[in-house]
């Protein structure tokens, strides 16, 4: 079974301790990362404006381009105009996810994103989008989280899925969906309420 496809909202690729976890579990085959050069461009605009890194992002831009050479997505301008969100300059990567076929869009911004999307796109948190690959595949999540504490101090969000995954191993119930499939079922009970005019949570809300 392939991975999930997911796209990265600039709102995650730019804090370094979430994107460098979402990278590593990318690396380890958890899912596959996907972004335009608008999400780039608005990566390299935060980075200049908050002058971090100092040479403005040209040296994050390229290593992503560098490790994730196939995470680079285009063709999906079409689908903007048609799109509806509380932002209208988040259409672009509404129509990224839509025009790849995404699963998921990882982003710190829900409100930006209500369910229900098209597509059945499910618009997540990192926190929660991690904790639901942790679930799915144990064994290359603490394989990426260890890699991470390697490599960084351990902080909040990595202390949290490697909890969450030592927890899994002595708690998991086989009688429940975890991980993507809970994800999964959570949508599209929502959507169902969405229809039924009960009205939708996203998940986890």
């Amino acid at each position: 079974m392939a991975p999930p496809l997911a796209v990265l909202d600039t709102c995650v690729l730019y804090p370094r301790t979430t994107r460098d976890l979402l990278l590593d579990y990318a690396i380890e085959g958890l899912f596959e990362p996907l972004w335009s050069e608008e999400i780039l461009e608005e990566l390299r605009r935060t980075c200049v404006r908050r002058n971090n890194p100092v040479d403005g992002g040209a040296g994050l831009i390229a290593a992503l381009g560098k490790v994730f050479p196939d995470a680079l997505g285009a063709g999906y301008q079409g689908l903007v105009p048609a799109l509806v969100l509380p932002d209208p300059d988040d259409r672009h990567v509404l129509a990224l996810a839509l025009h790849h076929e995404a699963e998921f869009l990882v982003t710190a911004n829900l409100t930006d994103f209500p369910a229900p999307l098209p597509g059945g796109i499910v618009a997540i948190s990192a926190d929660d989008f991690l904790s639901a690959l942790t679930d799915e595949m144990p064994d290359e999540a603490l394989a990426a989280a260890t890699c991470h504490r390697m490599q960084r101090r351990l902080d909040s969000m990595i202390t949290r899925q490697v909890g969450h995954l030592h927890r899994g191993f002595h708690t998991h119930d086989f009688q429940q969906p975890r991980g993507l499939g809970e994800i999964r079922v959570r949508h599209a009970a929502a959507e169902f309420s969405q229809h039924r005019g009960v009205g939708a949570k996203r998940p986890f809300d």
